[in-house]
C-alpha cells in the first residue's frame, strides 16, 4: 500500500511540471502555430497599489518585473539576488516571485493568450499565509491592440496568491510564417532526330543538304532578396513613484535630488547623502541608475523629467511642474512633459564641480 502511495505522488509531481515550463530569459513564447513576443515589457519596473484590503485592515502595493529581476525589490524588500516581485505595506514587505522559479502556460486560443507564475524563493521568512505557506504572484495577460501595458485587475485567490490581469498589444498571438518551398529547375536535354537519307535513282546531282543547329536556352531562377526590417532605437526610459514616504527614480542618465527638511538618499550603487535638519536641505547626486529619497518635500531630476513630492502642497507625484494626481510616472507609457528650464539646484551642483576643477588646476601651477 505503501509503495501504491510513492508511486501516485511521483506521477503527480511529473505531471506539474510538465504543465510549468521554465519563463524565457527573452520573453518571447512559442509554438508550432503562434508566436507572443513581451520582450518590449521586459526590464521595465512596473508598481500597482491595490484598494483598500478589509480583511487585512491595510492598503498594498505591488512592485514586479516581468522575465527579469527588479532591483527595488532586490535592494529594500528581500535582500536577495533574483528577486521579481514584492509586497509593501507599511514595515511589512514581502519577496512574491523569484525570478529564478517560474513558469509558463501558452494557449493563444483562449481569452487569456499566456499565463506567467512566479513562485517564492522560500529563503525569505513569510506570516500570515497559514497553511498557504509562501506568497506567489501570478500575471495573465488578454490581446488588447490598443494598449500598450494596463492593470485591469487584481485579486488574491487563493490565499496569499496575487493574480495580476493586464491588457497589452503584445500579448497578441502572431501567427508564425510558412515555409515557403524552394524550387529547383532540372534541365533535360533535347534530342535531335537523325537524319535519313533516301537514294536517288538519276543521273542528276542533288545538292549538299545545309543542317542548321538547334539552340535549346537554359533557365536560370531568379532569386528573389529578403528584406530585412531595421529595428527604430528605443528611447531612454525614466520612471519615478512613490513609495514608502519617498520617491524612487530610474533613469539611466545622471540623476540630481534635492530635499528639504530632513531627508535620506541612497543610490542603488550604495552611495547616500542625508540631514534631520528640520531647516536643512541636502543636495545628491547619482552616476548609477536608481536612487531612493525618503522625505516629505523632496526633487528629483534627469535631463529629461523633473519629479517631486510635497505632502503640504499636494498629493502624489508632480512631473514637469505638472501635478499627475498618481503615485507613478514611466516615460515609456506617458509623453514627456518638455522641461521649460534646467533645475537651479542641478545647475549650482554644475557650477561648484567647475569651480573645484578650476582651484586644483591653480593649485598645481603655483
Amino acid at each position: 500500500m505503501k509503495n501504491y502511495l510513492i508511486l501516485i505522488i511521483s506521477l503527480i509531481l511529473i505531471v506539474g511540471r510538465v504543465k510549468s515550463n521554465p519563463t524565457s530569459d527573452s520573453c518571447i513564447f512559442r509554438n508550432s502555430d503562434y508566436t507572443i513576443d513581451l520582450s518590449p515589457l521586459k526590464n521595465q519596473s512596473y508598481y500597482f497599489r491595490a484598494p483598500y484590503n478589509q480583511e487585512s485592515g491595510g492598503i498594498f502595493s505591488y512592485t514586479f518585473n516581468l522575465c527579469s529581476k527588479n532591483i527595488f525589490c532586490q535592494n529594500n524588500v528581500s535582500f536577495l539576488e533574483g528577486t521579481q516581485s514584492c509586497q509593501t505595506e507599511g514595515m511589512s514587505n514581502y519577496e512574491i516571485g523569484d525570478y529564478n522559479n517560474g513558469g509558463y502556460f501558452f494557449n493563444p486560443t483562449q481569452n487569456n493568450t499566456i499565463q506567467i507564475t512566479y513562485n517564492n524563493s522560500k529563503l525569505q521568512y513569510s506570516t500570515g499565509c497559514g497553511n498557504a505557506g509562501h506568497r506567489n504572484s501570478t500575471y495573465s495577460f488578454k490581446c488588447n491592440p490598443f494598449v500598450d501595458f494596463s492593470i485591469n485587475e487584481f485579486s488574491e485567490s487563493p490565499k496569499c496568491i496575487y493574480n495580476f490581469f493586464i491588457e497589452s498589444r503584445y500579448a497578441c498571438p502572431i501567427p508564425n510564417p510558412t515555409p515557403t518551398p524552394t524550387y529547383t529547375p532540372t534541365y533535360t536535354p533535347t534530342q535531335t532526330p537523325n537524319q535519313t537519307l533516301t537514294p536517288t535513282y538519276t543521273p542528276t546531282q542533288t545538292p549538299n543538304q545545309t543542317l542548321t543547329p538547334t539552340y535549346t536556352p537554359t533557365y536560370t531562377p531568379t532569386q528573389t532578396p529578403t528584406y530585412t526590417p531595421t529595428q527604430t532605437p528605443k528611447p531612454s526610459k525614466i520612471s519615478c513613484r512613490v513609495t514608502n514616504s519617498g520617491i524612487t527614480v530610474n533613469s539611466p542618465q545622471p540623476i540630481y535630488c534635492k530635499g528639504y527638511g530632513p531627508t535620506n538618499c541612497k543610490s542603488s550603487g550604495g552611495s547616500t547623502c542625508s540631514t534631520d535638519n528640520i531647516n536643512g536641505t541636502i543636495n545628491c547626486s547619482s552616476p548609477s541608475t536608481s536612487i531612493y529619497c525618503v522625505g516629505d518635500n523632496v526633487v528629483c531630476e534627469t535631463s529629461d523629467v523633473e519629479c517631486s513630492i510635497n505632502v503640504n502642497t499636494h498629493s502624489g507625484l508632480k512631473v514637469n511642474d505638472i501635478v499627475l494626481g498618481s503615485d507613478i510616472y514611466d516615460s515609456s507609457l506617458h509623453q514627456i512633459i518638455p522641461k521649460e528650464k534646467d533645475s537651479s539646484f542641478a545647475n549650482t551642483i554644475k557650477v561648484s564641480l567647475c569651480f573645484s576643477a578650476i582651484f586644483i588646476i591653480l593649485s598645481l601651477l603655483l
